[in-house]
């Protein structure tokens, strides 16, 4: 004769996934993705925490700096030549 198992106890975590807030969702800035070998990207992090900034602060500055530059006229620079600096 077979027994019959006890039935599996589940829980979901649906509605604690939802209370968890979402720093993107409150800025209202959506995440990109953006591909980095490793090496340089923990690198990057050094550099960044050395200046007292993170990543997401200095590229966005980088890009307002950038768009600005645009903006103006001034972007594209002429090349240099040396744009493997990293």
């Amino acid at each position: 004769m077979h027994v019959k198992p006890e039935p599996e106890s589940r829980a979901y975590a649906s509605a604690t996934i939802s209370d968890v807030p979402s720093r993107a969702k409150d800025t209202h800035t959506p995440n990109r993705v953006v591909r980095v070998d490793d090496d340089l990207w923990r690198d990057y992090g050094d550099a960044c925490t050395d200046a007292g900034t993170d990543r997401s602060e200095d590229l966005r500055a980088h890009m307002k700096r950038r768009v600005r530059d645009w903006r103006a006229g001034r972007w594209p620079r002429p090349q240099t030549g040396d744009d493997t600096r990293a």
